[in-house]
């Protein structure tokens, strides 16, 4: 069924689009001036969500990119970027970044967790250290570099601001 299901989705580039626009879509939580943008309102006021702003574009573009290149031998997001960085060799370097970057934030989101015990999936950005702040506005480097990726790959077309 899997191989099936790469082979068809390989075969649409409709679906390979879309499934790269919905990584594209999704800005990493940093604005112009460098700071964090945080939820404004609700129960997670002053913290940001670091899987749906960060983690899952990158989880989306390893989606896209094991299923244009038919890669399924790994299911979870860093085994498919390691993938991608083996049988790819235009998205080599990337790829090595991202599976970095998604692992900092796996720990990240893990630590959290465990101090707030939740999913860990807020992140209250005051909380942070210098060094944690350092490695994820480095890491959103990384996201918007895959994004670029992405758009260069798909052919998607600039976002309309």
């Amino acid at each position: 069924i899997r191989s099936t299901m790469f082979k068809h989705v390989a075969a649409n580039q409709e679906i390979l689009q879309k499934l790269a626009n919905i990584a594209v879509e999704l800005l990493p939580p940093l604005n112009f001036l460098g700071k964090f943008v945080v939820e404004k309102r609700g129960q997670n006021s002053g913290e940001f969500d670091i899987k749906n702003r960060t983690m899952a574009p990158l989880r989306q573009a390893a989606q896209a990119f094991a299923f244009k290149y038919q890669l399924s031998l790994r299911y979870s997001t860093g085994g498919r970027w390691i993938e991608i960085a083996r049988h790819v060799e235009n998205l080599r370097a990337i790829a090595l970044l991202a599976q970095e970057a998604y692992d900092f934030l796996l720990r990240l989101r893990t630590m959290n967790g465990l101090k707030r015990g939740d999913s860990g999936r807020f992140i209250d950005p005051e909380k942070l250290t210098k060094m944690e702040k350092a490695q994820l506005v480095n890491v959103f480097d990384v996201v918007r570099m895959v994004q670029d990726a992405l758009k260069k790959e798909f052919r998607l077309s600039p976002r309309r601001v």
